[in-house]
């Protein structure tokens, strides 16, 4: 009977799980420009932040809260160098309140189960609307909620972390034929994005998963392998039920011609005058700094599409440095006890080489909440005679 009482799903968990799952609605915005997902975080916040006030439970703290406080205080150095930014600033400390509001609360292992389902959930609901709505942009089918389309590059992240959990579901479940399907169904619409950085970054989910997840070397060769096979095989599968256009983004001829879709000679463009900057070396040029640059037959204001440089451009070395201290903290911390976390991690460090991170890039962000979870055998409410983790278990 106490044992039951321990393992209760409380209002706070289902909060989380709730906010986890409404990810997809951060492309839904108002007409003040507000993302139904910032507009749903502002009662469950507020639920947080009372709930932590009258908790008598100890509120637990780990690097993984350290490494994104570090982070999130570098960026106010970009208010010295442009203070017009001070919104986005702003918008990465509500970031790290709801997050760290969201994480120090002990949960115990059932909640920590819920979720790690919510992700699973989270990615059944992605497929279906992807598939079933017919949105497309930039001739490419996407996510489409409530009318507004994603970009098919930034669509992938909302993928990626569901796909990892899914991946360790199959490894340990006996429903796998079930995630199989799930997980071969999201690839598809990755194929159907055209995004070649997209694909990139599932290649790199898969062979991080194979050479992380399972425990022998045995088991971790037959999976990476047999993840390579199977993508082989999705891709036969599905290149005839992909439109022209898509066909040909994706081929090596298209991407060499293009030059990344401009990517490369605005990379060259940025590091030349990065370079040719040394007074803005070390702490940036503030945040949304437009380059411009000769692309196309005509000279445009243009983004790095690259996070890393992207950051270097805006933040400076100082910057760089708290972002990859923060991103391999919690790399470093999920790589053995919570590793679906970890394998997502670098999927999205994968994507991050075709595409810029900001506070709302949630994707990214709630990979740095997920770390900062406590493991089971740091909470209290946690029976001591069993401390495996919940994905080491059946489910």
């Amino acid at each position: 009977m106490n044992e039951r009482r321990h393992m209760k799903i409380s209002a706070y968990c289902m909060l989380s799980c709730l906010y986890f799952l409404l990810l997809p609605t951060t492309i839904a915005v108002n007409s003040a420009g507000n993302s139904f997902l910032k507009l749903a975080a502002v009662p469950i916040a507020a639920y947080f932040v009372i709930a932590l006030v009258f908790s008598k439970q100890v509120l637990q703290f780990n690097w993984a809260h350290l490494l994104l406080a570090l982070y999130t205080v570098s960026t106010l150095i970009t208010l010295f160098v442009d203070p017009a930014y001070i919104k986005t600033v702003l918008g990465y400390f509500l970031n790290a309140a709801l997050y760290l509001c969201l994480t120090v609360i002990p949960y115990n292992k059932r909640e920590l189960r819920w979720l790690e389902n919510a992700q699973v959930l989270l990615l059944c609901m992605v497929v279906a609307v992807t598939l079933f709505s017919g949105g497309s942009a930039f001739d490419r089918t996407t996510l489409v909620i409530f009318g507004q389309a994603v970009d098919p590059n930034y669509f992938v992240g909302f993928l990626i972390f569901p796909l990892s959990v899914t991946l360790g579901k199959i490894m340990r479940s006996k429903y796998r034929i079930a995630y199989i399907l799930l997980a071969a169904l999201s690839i598809y619409c990755v194929f159907l994005s055209g995004s070649r950085g997209g694909l990139l970054a599932i290649v790199a989910t898969i062979v991080a998963f194979a050479l992380i997840y399972p425990d022998k070397v045995k088991t971790k060769l037959l999976f990476c392998f047999g993840g390579c096979a199977f993508l082989m095989f999705a891709w036969f599968v599905a290149a005839p039920l992909l439109p022209g256009n898509i066909l040909a983004r994706l081929s090596v001829e298209n991407v060499i011609e293009t030059g990344g879709t401009g990517r490369w000679y605005i990379w060259k463009s940025m590091l030349a005058e990065i370079v040719n900057s040394p007074d803005k070396l070390w702490f940036g040029r503030g945040f949304y700094g437009m380059h411009q640059v000769f692309l196309g037959g005509r000279w445009s204001l243009a983004v790095a599409h690259n996070q890393l440089l992207q950051v270097l451009y805006d933040q400076g070395v100082v910057g760089v440095m708290a972002f990859m201290a923060l991103a391999v903290g919690c790399l470093l911390r999920c790589i053995k006890r919570r590793k679906t976390v970890a394998v997502a991690i670098i999927g999205m460090l994968a994507l991050s080489i075709s595409l810029s991170f900001n506070p709302t890039t949630r994707t990214f962000w709630n990979l740095i909440a997920y770390a900062a979870l406590n493991f089971p055998e740091e909470s209290n409410c946690i029976p001591t005679e069993n401390n495996r983790l919940p994905e080491e278990d059946q489910s």
